[in-house]
């Protein structure tokens, strides 16, 4: 096991509330006792935010500690996969004031687990270019590269060569000049801009509040680069596989090399679950089922787009109605809880 292995074990071991599977199984099972009996109190709609929240605490950082005990890559893949499901359903319900480029992490945490299902329903094609958000135009260069479409691709490109006409961030202008080099398949500054990436994310704080909703996993974050780990497999989704062979892989303790080993032997193959609650409950096993996660929508309003996330829940419970996990009724325009099935 390698130093920056043992050094992220440490401090998972120092900032996790628990550090093994049946755990967090536990765990989650308490916080679904617990939503039962709130939801007989509280807004349906608050209680099962919570209740996410409390499911999606610590689950990615548990695979990533489980993966650098036992050097097995299996865990921190899946941990990313579930996790980020679970963050994207979180997320999607919260107002962040943009548009589609709202899931823009939570896009790159899909891709450092493969997960390319998830990306029809946080990346909707058929949405068109995000206008409405800091970060519109990285957005709209990976809704490009991912779906080969060169020409919005070097429309993306103008985009990010006007924000860096401005006054940036270096982690804001790295990740600019990353984008750039991948649509003009310029595989040496791709290394070198990525290299760079992964030595700002351990100076700044956005990243992980954007991933996580929450600035408990500051630390966490900055010793393991999950957003460049997306950002290298944008890079294999992207180029030939003869190009993506001549990218080299960050030298830097946040990379876990091992992790992009382990992608590379299993074809960059899709995560699954770190934890099987299909014992559990229905809501727990079902919940980040892709029939369940709702596609995202936009409303408009004052002349700009915005994420529609009441419509986002709305169709998240109608779907865990339809599939018969839960049973509800409308009181005008609040949900009434009558049972789990």
């Amino acid at each position: 096991m390698v130093n920056n292995l043992e050094n992220t074990c440490t401090l998972c071991e120092e900032y996790l509330a628990v550090l093994d599977i049946k755990q967090k199984q536990q765990l989650c099972q308490k916080n679904f006792c617990e939503l039962q009996t709130d939801l007989r109190e509280y807004k349906m709609t608050n209680v099962i935010r919570y209740f996410i929240r409390k499911v999606h605490e610590d689950l990615i950082f548990l695979g990533i500690y489980l993966s650098c005990k036992e050097n097995d890559m299996t865990y921190m893949h899946n941990s990313i996969f579930q996790g980020n499901r679970f963050g994207t359903i979180r997320s999607n319900c919260l107002q962040g004031g943009v548009d589609q480029a709202d899931n823009l992490t939570n896009i790159i945490l899909a891709l450092a687990s493969n997960d390319i299902e998830i990306l029809d329903k946080i990346m909707p094609y058929h949405l068109g270019f995000s206008t409405n958000g800091f970060l519109h135009a990285h957005y709209n260069m990976i809704m490009s590269l991912m779906n080969k479409d060169i020409e919005n691709a070097n429309r993306a490109k103008n985009q990010l060569e006007k924000f860096m006409s401005k006054k940036r961030s270096k982690l804001e202008l790295s990740f600019s000049r990353y984008l750039v080099s991948l649509i003009e398949r310029d595989l040496n500054k791709i290394s070198i801009y990525l290299q760079e990436i992964c030595v700002y994310l351990t100076r700044t704080d956005w990243v992980q509040h954007a991933i996580f909703l929450s600035v408990s996993y500051n630390k966490l974050g900055h010793s393991v680069a999950l957003f460049a780990h997306g950002l290298y497999h944008l890079a294999y989704f992207y180029l030939t596989p003869e190009e993506f062979s001549k990218i080299e892989m960050p030298e830097h303790k946040s990379f876990i090399k091992e992790y992009e080993y382990y992608n590379h032997k299993n074809g960059f193959c899709s995560g699954k679950t770190l934890i099987d609650f299909t014992n559990e409950n229905k809501l727990l096993s079902r919940l980040i089922d892709i029939d369940i996660i709702p596609e995202i929508t936009l409303k408009e309003e004052s002349n700009k787009r915005y994420l529609n996330v009441e419509e986002f829940e709305k169709k998240l419970l109608y779907n865990l109605r339809d599939a018969g996990i839960i049973s509800f009724e409308m009181e005008g325009e609040e949900y009434v809880f009558k049972s789990f099935k």
